[in-house]
């Protein structure tokens, strides 16, 4: 967020938008600390095909894990698919495990409750 490059390409015509975005990149930095804290407290160990391992994973080290999830369809079956490197495997399914996530929610939208 601090990045010049990253703030110096803003250019934001009325002040009501800018606050908004000053609300949304609020919201990122929130959702990044509280997914890097949850990692932290889990206490696991997170393998890391760059480094051996990691035992306190930053906000950063996450996303640039999570960067490389892609979703495909199955040929077949037309099931959507986690298509990621055989690599990174184990290093998802740590990070899934120690947030509390299941594999389903790259995969799966949520189910929208209807009206009564």
């Amino acid at each position: 967020m601090k990045d010049p490059l990253f703030v110096d390409a803003l250019f934001v015509k009325k002040p009501e938008r800018l606050e908004a975005l000053g609300y949304v990149m609020l919201g990122a930095c929130l959702l990044d600390r509280l997914a890097e804290r949850r990692l932290r407290r889990s206490g696991l160990p997170i393998p890391s095909p760059s480094r051996r391992v990691l035992t306190r994973p930053t906000g950063h080290e996450l996303i640039r894990h999570l960067q490389g999830v892609h979703i495909a369809r199955d040929a077949t079956t037309g099931a959507r698919i986690i298509a990621l490197p055989a690599i990174y495997h184990p290093t998802l399914q740590a990070i899934l495990e120690a947030l509390q996530m299941p594999p389903t929610v790259f995969t799966e939208p949520p189910v929208r409750a209807g009206p009564p």
